[in-house]
């Protein structure tokens, strides 16, 4: 979390352990901007929202997404189409 916050600029935490993740960082900076969704979508969604043209959108996991995807893969598959879907929409 301390890594997240001196070098982010801000993040979406999803899925089981989104609160969690969210509540230690906001313990580190109360002006950090920080979000807990439920889903990779709609966290990625925050994140498109939040950024500027240049900013980088980066998907690092720190806890499995079981209660969500089938494994690694399919999670990190599915930011792919999500991206995809996103850059090809503002085409």
């Amino acid at each position: 979390a301390q890594a997240i916050v001196a070098h982010a600029g801000g993040a979406a935490f999803f899925g089981e352990t989104a609160e969690k993740l969210l509540n230690v960082t906001t313990r580190i900076s109360q002006k950090f901007p920080a979000i807990a969704l439920e889903t990779l979508a709609q966290a990625l969604q925050w994140c498109w929202d939040c950024s500027s043209e240049g900013d980088r959108i980066l998907l690092s996991p720190g806890c499995a997404s079981l209660d969500q995807f089938r494994n690694f893969r399919e999670r990190g598959e599915r930011f792919i189409e999500l991206l995809l879907t996103k850059t090809m929409s503002i085409q």
